[in-house]
């Protein structure tokens, strides 16, 4: 408010803060009262958190919390040393931000023991690199329809390199490599389902059920599916179908409606919406007596 109705500079109002002038100044110059001074506090601290946890410099993340660096510099360290934040977490995805987008390394933020995660940092840098220039030549064979021994073995490595990557990390593959990973599959058209069952699974971890509603349709088209092949590509579509009820339901326990409207439109048991509603009026309970904003939703794997 002062900053943009007194148009008090941003160097002036740091220079006043940091004096301290008076707990007025304070207060009214970060929100407006004491309670709200608290829950911007709050926010404030969990924007520091998420920007040391993604390995931000800290002059992005001065510029993105209103704090100057060195005071960026000092919350981080508390952060560290109450283990709000996992130190090593944070310090290596800085260092691979660093490195990647060739930018100099703050040598004040990193001690003797970190530079051990250099070296390892720039192997795994230029792996992604080649990765992403595989991926972009099986874009570009796809897109030409490039036919021939040597562009279906290429597919045929990127599609393993996803694999041994994202095999335990199915939710954070991106999405340019999902949209390439499904049509590559759709390209060599393969009967192998280990491959087509992995993409299925990662759109199911991303919630994306229309993709995977769509593939599952794709594969159970081929004329050489074997009966368990078929089972187990109707065992996904179910899980599927099952995820897309559970969030209708939220949806509309978060929107208040009554039981029996829910068990209509949802077509799901009154034992489970009883429960998931239980769920929801704890985490909005927990919410209000600790004064933060938390998730309202069921467990991650009740949508799974």
């Amino acid at each position: 408010m002062l900053k943009k109705i007194l148009e008090v500079s941003q160097q002036s109002y740091y220079k006043m803060y940091v004096a301290r002038m008076s707990e007025t100044f304070v207060i009214l110059g970060i929100s407006g009262d004491l309670k709200n001074k608290r829950n911007f506090l709050e926010m404030q601290e969990e924007g520091l958190k998420t920007l040391l946890e993604k390995g931000y410099d800290y002059k992005s993340i001065a510029k993105e919390t209103n704090l100057t660096e060195k005071q960026v510099e000092q919350r981080a360290n508390i952060l560290y040393d109450e283990e709000i934040v996992d130190r090593e977490v944070a310090i290596q995805n800085y260092i691979y931000h660093q490195l990647k987008f060739e930018q100099n390394i703050d040598k004040n933020r990193i001690e003797e023991e970190d530079k051990k995660y250099i070296f390892e940092i720039k192997e795994k840098i230029e792996k992604d690199k080649q990765f992403e220039e595989l991926e972009d030549r099986c874009i570009e064979i796809v897109d030409d329809f490039k036919e021939s021994k040597r562009s279906r073995d290429q597919i045929m490595e990127y599609i393993k390199l996803c694999q041994e990557r994202y095999a335990e990390d199915l939710k954070n593959i991106p999405q340019k490599t999902m949209e390439t990973f499904q049509s590559v599959l759709e390209y060599l058209d393969l009967t192998n389902m280990t491959y087509n069952t992995f993409f299925i699974k990662a759109c199911i971890s991303q919630k994306n059920y229309t993709s995977a509603n769509g593939f599952i349709t794709f594969c159970m088209q081929k004329p050489d599916l074997t009966v368990q092949e078929k089972k187990d590509l109707q065992e996904l579509r179910t899980m599927i179908r099952e995820a897309i009820k559970r969030n209708r339901a939220i949806e509309l326990i978060n929107l208040n409606h009554s039981i029996p409207e829910i068990m209509m439109q949802t077509g799901m048991n009154e034992i489970d919406i009883v429960r998931m509603k239980k769920h929801i009026q704890d985490s909005q309970k927990l919410a209000n007596e600790n004064s933060k904003k938390v998730p309202v939703s069921p467990p991650e794997e009740w949508c799974q």
